[in-house]
């Protein structure tokens, strides 16, 4: 038997070889002949370069590689012409790419397209999320090929080596995308949609660039898509990602987003902007967020504000009923017109009404004017006070209040 199989096994190594030999002769053949194609893109002779460029669309992805390998004194002609033909045959293979992608009933196959399992991740596999997926790669490409490179270092548990570049060239993406939209110019929802999924993998803090023009691109681009209710799912869940990584500064406008989208995710950020530290109008705005998705836990500190009368909105007559001109009409002599009747909203008004709210309590019983849906309306005018009465409720507030404090265990 050793025998034998002595003699058999140079054999069968040969036969391997012989096996391998074709496929390898033809791929160096391959090379060998698009190597001289790509010689031909800068012949002195016009219709040889034409033909060059014609034969080597024809062989699509398969010279893509050292089309983009050019030596590195190559001419400019060459350059050039390298350059349309690798954008055209990238152009040609994304619709490709893109038809089978869009066709395909696994959700899961990326069909070689960057960012698609993170985008999943984050967003669903529905058909509207690959729509946007695919704007997304229209307008970002190399940025999704960086956060593909990214997830996969995240899911490796490896060293995150390329997420400080990643982070540095989506800042700087952001800040030409801004200048570009100051100028009047069209951006793409793909270009919002590549950062927000950027701050996906971010740690810590967003950058303000990044954080500044998806704030514009809400505003603007992305307004429409946020309109339609398949879009508008997708967008949610990568605005849920970027909200709570937002910096101070924007603090206000970030819970002003997540109000109207109905993204829980801002409470942190709610939390933290309550106290006098802040301007009047972000501390509404948190107290707001509060009463719209706080839990239990947030009662006790909601109770704490009931002692803090500061103003945050002096309001008159007009103010309440905007509607009832008080204009005498034309040819009528000019009426005296009465005092308006100055009104406030405070914090400790705002903080009452979200407590009571989070209580299932009556809000009628302090503000008569007052109803759970306005007030979730984001709608102050209904707990106004007029300014000789807000010592009366204050006190009332307080009343209220007192007994539903927690006093804590001396214990």
């Amino acid at each position: 038997m050793p025998i034998v199989a002595n003699i058999l096994r140079p054999i069968v190594t040969l036969v391997v070889l012989l096996s391998f030999q074709p496929i390898q002769a033809e791929e160096l053949h391959l090379a060998g002949a698009i190597t001289k194609l790509i010689k031909q893109l800068d012949s002195a002779d016009f219709e040889t370069r034409e033909r060059s460029a014609a034969e080597l669309l024809l062989i699509g992805p398969g010279a893509l590689a050292q089309l983009k390998q050019l030596p590195a004194d190559s001419s400019k002609e060459l350059q050039q012409r390298s350059a349309e033909l690798t954008q055209e045959i990238e152009r040609q293979l994304f619709i490709v790419q893109s038809r089978s992608f869009l066709t395909d009933q696994d959700e899961t196959n990326d069909h070689g397209l960057p960012g698609w399992q993170l985008f999943r991740s984050v967003s669903g596999g529905s058909r509207v999320s690959k729509l946007l997926f695919l704007e997304m790669l229209k307008s970002q490409y190399p940025l999704a090929q960086q956060i593909q490179t990214v997830h996969h270092q995240q899911l490796s548990g490896g060293e995150m080596v390329e997420l400080q570049q990643l982070t540095l060239n989506a800042s700087l993406q952001a800040e030409q995308l801004l200048r570009k939209m100051h100028r009047g110019a069209e951006v793409g929802v793909g270009d919002g949609v590549a950062l927000l999924l950027t701050t996906a993998l971010i740690d810590g803090t967003v950058p303000v660039e990044i954080s500044d023009f998806i704030l514009s691109s809400i505003h603007k681009n992305m307004f429409e898509y946020l309109r339609r209710p398949g879009y508008k799912v997708c967008l949610r869940q990568l605005l849920a990602c970027w909200i709570p990584k937002t910096h101070d500064g924007i603090a206000q406008k970030a819970m002003w987003v997540a109000y109207d989208l109905e993204l829980a995710v801002v409470l942190p950020i709610a939390r933290k902007h309550l106290s006098d530290s802040f301007d009047r109008i972000t501390r509404e705005y948190a107290i707001f967020c509060l009463a719209k998705f706080g839990e239990a836990s947030d009662i006790a500190k909601l109770l704490s504000l009931t002692s803090d009368e500061t103003i945050v909105h002096e309001l008159d007559d007009r103010s309440v009923d905007y509607n009832v001109s008080r204009v005498a009409p034309p040819g009528l002599p000019v009426e005296v017109q009465p005092s308006l009747s100055q009104k406030l909203v405070r914090v400790n008004d705002l903080a009452a009404a979200a407590a009571m709210i989070l209580m299932n309590e009556n809000p009628g019983t302090i503000f008569p004017g007052m109803t759970k849906e306005s007030f979730l309306g984001r709608t102050s005018v209904g707990i106004a006070v007029d300014r000789e009465l807000a010592d009366q409720r204050t006190q009332q507030i307080k009343d209220w209040a007192a007994p539903r404090q927690v006093v804590p265990d001396a214990g």
